[in-house]
C-alpha cells in the first residue's frame, strides 16, 4: 500500500511486478529520478477510493505502465515521461501539465476519458489506428468532436506519432464516436 507518495531513484533499470494499492490519501505522487527504464508491470488500483496517480520526474525519468490498471482518480503528469504501454494502462481522465505522455496501444486510455493538455507538453501517439476518448482540452479550451493527431487536427502542435485520437461527443452521459459510414 502506498500513502502520500514515493520516489524512485537510481541509474539502473527497475521493474516492479507486484500489484500496487494506492493508499487512502487524496492523491499519490510518484517521482521518478532514474536515468534508466522504470517499469510497473503489475496492476495499480485504489480499491474504488477515487485516488489519482501524479507522476513527476527529475532529469529524464520515464515510467512505463505495463499492467491493466484500476485506479479511479485519473492520472496527472507534471514532468518527465509516462508511457501507457498496454490496454487500460491509463484508466480515467489524464491531465498532462508538462513532460511527455506516450501511448503505445490504441486503447491505453479509457474510451470515455478526458485528455487535458496544459502548456506545451508532448503527447506521442505511438501506435497505428485510433484511441477513442470522450473529450480533449488544450490549455483549458475544449476541442470539438473529431479526429486529432500529428497529421490531422493538432491544436497547439502537441500531438506527435502515427496514431490518432477519436474524440467523441457526449449525449446524456454517453460518448458517441466519429466513424466512417
Amino acid at each position: 500500500n502506498v500513502a502520500g507518495g514515493f520516489i524512485i531513484q537510481g541509474t539502473n533499470s527497475l521493474e516492479l511486478s507486484g500489484p500496487i494499492h494506492l493508499g487512502a490519501a487524496a492523491g499519490v505522487a510518484l517521482e521518478v529520478d532514474n536515468s534508466a527504464a522504470t517499469i510497473f508491470s503489475g496492476s495499480i488500483d485504489d480499491q474504488g477510493s477515487n485516488i489519482s496517480l501524479t507522476v513527476s520526474s527529475i532529469n529524464s525519468g520515464v515510467l512505463t505502465l505495463r499492467g491493466s490498471n484500476a485506479y479511479t482518480g485519473g492520472t496527472i503528469i507534471n514532468s518527465g515521461g509516462l508511457d501507457g504501454n498496454v490496454s487500460n494502462s491509463l484508466p480515467g481522465n489524464v491531465t498532462v501539465n508538462g513532460g511527455t505522455l506516450q501511448l503505445d496501444v490504441p486503447d491505453a486510455m479509457s474510451p470515455g476519458a478526458t485528455l487535458s493538455i496544459n502548456g506545451s507538453p508532448v503527447v506521442n501517439l505511438n501506435f497505428t489506428g485510433s484511441q477513442a476518448i470522450g473529450a480533449i482540452y488544450v490549455n483549458g479550451i475544449q476541442q470539438g468532436p473529431g479526429i486529432y493527431g500529428a497529421g490531422a487536427n493538432n491544436p497547439g502542435g502537441v500531438l506527435t506519432g502515427t496514431g490518432f485520437l477519436n474524440v467523441g461527443f457526449s449525449i446524456e452521459g454517453r460518448t458517441q464516436l466519429i466513424t466512417d459510414q
